[in-house]
């Protein structure tokens, strides 16, 4: 093996030749600047020179030979001037054919570069007894996702904030940073949840956390194609998928999960393989093999937003987390926990859901038992890290079969927002179909007309347990 401290990462032909091409090759401009930014670059007039073609690009300017130099002239350092002019004047080579293959390899280089920077500051690191080993493996993390090419943006100024709103408003530019549930009653109050958000979801056992966060997962990818990841650390992907499949298909959990009870069902059997060959389409993964350590998460949420795209994360649920530091109380743990999630969420730019339990002092109140913000279980700073706290409620949970008109309470349910940062508190009412794993808005007729024609198939009468 060779000795990696003698290694040079850097090629400055090559970085003339990708800056040059892009003067004459436009398709091969839009490549160089998706995969490349200032700090691919090794010299200082590669930079230099790169830094000025991106804002012209940002800016839609004209970029070629004559219009670079002119802005190059506009550089008060005499020297870097004259080295950045000789620089841009210097084809070094014929064709542009290659340009592609020639922007890979200034892009392992970087790279390369990098992780030779970041091995010796290990190195050290590891050495001082006073830094502990998981802040060191933290802080690796971080540094090795700042080499995806789109981290690091820069500080947005009010004129490009505003004329974004502004052709958003218009309708010009799709509200990329907007994610509704398609729970009509929730995104009428929400107006969507945004990116960079973590919405905390809170309820005690058995209140359906899991299908709420499943339902709006299974909406998200299906209706507005955003890649969506779960991540559970009490049930395997297999379980999940049956959940989904249920809520999908309108097929009871329980006929799901064992098929002699639909051997002789041929509806409900075609429903399931509908439902199946749906669900099969849309950008939804079930994670159920990363640990359940904070450190383990991050990193695996960073790699489905490279890898996949991924705009949405479900953590089920917050409390099964640990963080390795083991220093400081369980209150105190739970705090980072929120805190790195919220800020792996601000740093990608997606939508976090964070699923929460209740503490048991809910159980212990009198009257209805509507949870409170203060009822988050070793809440720590998840109140405060959370741009949206909502809990889950359902009055049959707690023996209320009667709502104040008579009406039955069976499938009701109370989506309470008990904090929203950017956004008004207040009840949300939907409905929840424990046996098909579903919450819905109450104006979803799905359910009614699949349970109504089972009904008359079965002649049955009886009423829809809620489980």
């Amino acid at each position: 093996m060779g000795d990696l401290s003698k290694a040079v990462f850097f090629d400055r032909k090559m970085e003339q030749a990708v800056i040059t091409q892009v003067f004459i090759d436009h398709n091969g401009l839009n490549t160089v600047m998706t995969k490349l930014r200032e700090s691919s670059f090794n010299t200082k007039e590669a930079k230099t020179v790169f830094a000025i073609i991106k804002e012209m690009y940002d800016k839609q300017k004209t970029i070629d030979l004559l219009t670079v130099s002119s802005e190059i002239m506009k550089i008060s350092d005499s020297n870097l001037r004259t080295e950045c002019i000789g620089f841009v004047s210097n084809n070094v080579v014929a064709s542009t054919a290659h340009i592609e293959t020639h922007t890979d390899i200034i892009r392992e280089l970087e790279v390369k570069r990098t992780l030779k920077a970041l091995g010796s500051v290990l190195i050290a690191k590891a050495e001082n007894p006073s830094i502990s080993g998981e802040q060191t493996l933290d802080e690796l993390q971080t540094n090795l996702s700042k080499l995806n090419v789109n981290a690091g943006k820069p500080v947005k100024s009010m004129a490009e904030l505003g004329a974004k709103q502004l052709a958003i408003s218009n309708g010009e530019i799709e509200d990329t940073d907007r994610f509704l549930t398609h729970m009509q009653a929730v995104d009428d109050h929400t107006q969507g949840f945004r990116g960079k958000d973590m919405v905390v979801i809170a309820a005690r056992p058995g209140m359906g956390k899991t299908a709420w966060a499943l339902s709006t997962a299974k909406n998200m990818a299906m209706f507005s194609n955003v890649p969506t990841e779960v991540y559970s650390f009490e049930m395997s992907a297999d379980q999940l998928y049956q959940r989904i499949l249920a809520n999908e298909s309108s097929v009871a959990l329980t006929k799901v999960r064992n098929h002699e009870l639909i051997k002789d069902d041929e509806l409900s059997r075609n429903e399931i393989h509908e439902a199946a060959e749906r669900l099969s389409t849309i950008p939804l993964y079930l994670n159920d093999q990363t640990g359940s350590s904070l450190n383990d998460v991050i990193a695996s949420i960073r790699e489905g937003y490279y890898k996949r795209g991924v705009r949405c994360v479900v953590i089920d649920y917050l409390q099964l987390m640990s963080d390795e530091s083991k220093s400081g109380n369980r209150e105190q743990e739970v705090s980072r926990i929120s805190r790195k999630l919220k800020a792996v969420a601000k740093e990608l730019g997606i939508l976090m859901y964070a699923l929460s339990q209740l503490s048991r002092q809910v159980e212990s109140r009198g009257g209805s038992r509507r949870p409170k913000l203060s009822d988050l279980r070793e809440s720590g700073s998840i109140e405060q890290d959370a741009d949206v706290v909502a809990a889950l409620w359902r009055p049959w949970y707690y023996d209320i079969r009667e709502d104040e008109e008579g009406n039955s309470t069976i499938n009701d349910a109370e989506m309470i927002f008990l904090k929203f940062r950017n956004g008004a508190l207040g009840t949300v009412y939907l409905k929840f179909h424990g046996k098909y794993q579903r919450y819905c808005d109450p104006k979803d007729t799905s359910i009614v007309s699949s349970e109504l024609f089972e009904k008359i198939k079965n002649k049955a009468t009886g009423e829809d347990l809620p489980f």
